[in-house]
């Protein structure tokens, strides 16, 4: 499927986005994988991302909390839907495993549809029930988001496919009230 739509993403970069080599392991991706950016489709997905990232459980330590909100406008042509149970069994994928502490079997799958050509995978959020989130394979460079005319907020188009309208929406943290919603790591 196509996916076109506003993401969220939280990070303590001045940039959203980048393009070297992943130099960690995450659900998605190896160490020294290509590029992997994970997004949330909202910016309570994305917060609570960092919530669950830094495995805050007391309300009280966001309120130091300082992190940039980002908001982009992407375009994928070819992106894995994997945000219900029979997607995932069509893709052989155990109930639960998009979601567990163990990522092994997400980043076995990223490998897999990665050589399937493509872009990204949408899947349910581990920090958040019910949320969900957008994988994307690849470098993107962050371009000014500029709207289309004073009465269309809504980004122009990019150039190039590496392209992402962006801006910061946000620095600081969530409200402290997600905290007690965001799903820990056991």
């Amino acid at each position: 499927m196509a996916f076109t739509g506003t993401v969220w993403r939280w990070n303590s970069y001045d940039v959203a986005w980048w393009a070297d080599r992943n130099h960690s392991v995450g659900r998605w991706h190896d160490e020294h994988s290509p590029p992997t950016q994970y997004v949330a489709l909202s910016p309570t997905g994305a917060w609570a991302e960092m919530v669950r990232f830094f495995g805050i459980t007391d309300p009280e330590d966001l309120l130091e909390a300082r992190h940039n909100l980002w908001r982009g406008r992407l375009r994928l042509d070819h992106v894995a839907d994997l945000t219900d149970s029979d997607a995932c069994e069509r893709h052989g994928l155990p109930p639960g495993a998009l979601t567990a502490d163990d990522h092994g079997t997400c980043q076995l799958e990223s490998h897999r549809l990665r050589r399937l050509g493509f872009d990204g995978v949408l899947a349910p959020s581990a920090a958040l029930s019910g949320a969900t989130n957008l994988v994307v394979w690849g470098a993107r460079r962050p371009i000014a988001w500029v709207p289309l005319s004073p009465t269309d907020p809504s980004p122009r188009p990019p150039v190039l496919p590496s392209d992402l309208p962006t801006e910061r929406t946000a620095v600081g943290g969530p409200a402290s009230s997600l905290v007690d919603r965001v799903v820990q790591r056991t």
